[in-house]
């Protein structure tokens, strides 16, 4: 279908897109319908819950955590600190980085952390040798995060 065969007010649905072809015919309004879709829901959900003025969130900022040893038979203990300047509540998860092998066997190291406090802790086992990995992300109730990755060196 060349342009000349298409009816006047329409669009190829690829030419709103920025390329044309002999796909199916929309209304060249359906795009700015589109765009006017999306700002009326992003204004939903800007809106508060008591429909007062939108609050914008500032996601927490982690403190980095330093790379750190661990002997085995130790327990390791850290706290992940964050600070959320809109003072929402900071819950904090740990991810632990496993290798692909670790993985396919199930592997778990014993490590876990508060997620309302960030008291971390690691008692490293020798599958841990020579390092292990971890990742601590703080997050806020209203979508806001921030990441620290360290390693524990376990001799």
């Amino acid at each position: 279908m060349n342009h000349r065969d298409r009816r006047p007010g329409m669009a190829t649905v690829a030419s709103i897109a920025g390329h044309t072809s002999d796909r199916a015919q929309v209304p060249r309004y359906a795009h700015t319908s589109a765009l006017c879709c999306l700002g009326v829901a992003l204004l939903l959900t800007a809106c508060s819950e008591d429909g007062s003025s939108p609050r914008l969130n500032h996601r927490p900022v982690i403190l980095q955590l330093p790379d750190t040893t661990s002997s085995l038979g130790d327990t390791l203990r850290l706290r992940a600190e964050a600070a959320d300047s809109d003072g929402d509540a900071v819950q904090y998860r740990l991810t632990v980085v496993l290798n692909l092998e670790e993985v396919r066997i199930g592997y778990h190291p014993r490590a876990g952390i508060d997620g309302a406090t960030g008291d971390f802790w690691f008692a490293p086992k020798v599958d841990d040798r020579p390092t292990r990995g971890f990742k601590i992300t703080a997050t806020d109730p209203f979508g806001g995060r921030d990441s620290t990755r360290f390693e524990v060196l376990v001799p």
